[in-house]
């Protein structure tokens, strides 16, 4: 598999996407975007099952107590809420700089800003599980299901952004390309020295990542599936104390 192929998909999906949205504005029908949401999120279990039988059945009390205990770090770090107080941040950073200085250069009044809409859709994007999941599997040259579902799921969201915020959701591409081409590079360097057990270990821990990220999508329950990342570094460690199988 060609290392940076689910990537380059990604970032085609939420070009194309966006620029559909521009093109359809706000008549992409509700009912069709959370039809296919739902259908997305059953996919979602689908790979997320996929990705947990990668690991011997001995080991899954290491992933058990991984995901336990880095659901506690997560919740003591405050991850998802940092993640989206920065985005907050961002947005309203933007945003009340378009109030005060009045209608920025090269947008119609009443049209939102460009840089609000770069900046939310590159957040939304390229923050997140299945982004850092998704790339470790593009780099260390397995198929990139999870980014393939990624882009999906990105795709969908585009349009619909576009429609909302203008033409920086397109833009937001640039922001997929780059980023997750650096993190796909990071696993191509680093996957080599790391051991094959340990690589199947984080797979199914984040299985269990993306399962849950399959129930927001429908609606299910509200996961902080951010505060949950302390268990992918926590399963190595946990493989490392004790590599024999339970």
């Amino acid at each position: 598999m060609l290392v940076g192929t689910g990537t380059y998909l990604n970032t085609a999906t939420v070009l194309g996407g966006g620029l559909l949205g521009l093109v359809l504005g706000r008549r992409f029908p509700e009912r069709l975007r959370r039809t296919t949401m739902q259908a997305l999120g059953l996919i979602t279990f689908f790979v997320a099952l996929r990705m947990m039988s990668d690991l011997a059945g001995g080991y899954m009390l290491h992933v058990v107590a991984a995901v336990l205990i880095g659901a506690v770090v997560g919740e003591l770090l405050k991850i998802e809420q940092g993640l989206e107080w920065c985005g907050a941040r961002l947005r309203d950073r933007f945003s009340s700089n378009t109030t005060a200085e009045g209608s920025v250069p090269g947008n119609v009044e009443g049209q939102p800003n460009f840089v609000e809409g770069f900046v939310v859709a590159s957040m939304i994007f390229c923050v997140g599980p299945m982004t850092l999941l998704g790339t470790f599997e593009d780099g260390t040259h397995q198929t990139p299901i999870l980014l393939y579902t990624k882009s999906a799921m990105d795709g969908v969201l585009s349009i619909a952004l576009a429609a909302t915020l203008g033409r920086g959701v397109v833009f937001s591409a640039l922001s997929v390309l780059v980023f997750q081409g650096l993190l796909t590079i990071v696993a191509l360097v680093v996957a080599p020295v790391i051991p094959d057990l340990y690589i199947h270990g984080i797979r199914a821990a984040g299985g269990l990542l993306t399962f849950s990220i399959g129930l927001l999508l429908l609606d299910l329950v509200r996961i902080r599936v951010a505060n949950l990342l302390p268990a992918l570094p926590l399963v190595c460690l946990l493989l490392w104390i004790w590599p024999k199988p339970l």
